[in-house]
């Protein structure tokens, strides 16, 4: 079984990698990344299709949850 690459964020995020061919996103604007980010990002983990899940560094600041902390002390040490 093959699995697909997701995408989540803004939908000027996002764009770029539906037109490259990825199937799978959600289209969070910024202005609604406080209340459903860590829905859409929980929506797309329980997706069994989905294998990697591509976001911006930036969004990672608005999950509530272990993901930010864990991404954030991993990119500070190949820094």
């Amino acid at each position: 079984m093959s699995q697909e690459i997701a995408v989540i964020g803004s939908p000027e995020f996002t764009t770029g990698f539906r037109l490259a061919g990825v199937r799978k996103f959600e289209d969070v604007p910024d202005e609604e990344k406080a209340d459903r980010l860590d829905d859409a990002v929980a929506s797309t983990m329980t997706d069994d299709d989905v294998g990697i899940i591509v976001m911006h560094n930036d969004d990672l600041d608005y999950l509530s949850r272990g993901p930010a902390r864990t991404s954030r002390r991993a990119s500070n040490r190949r820094s």
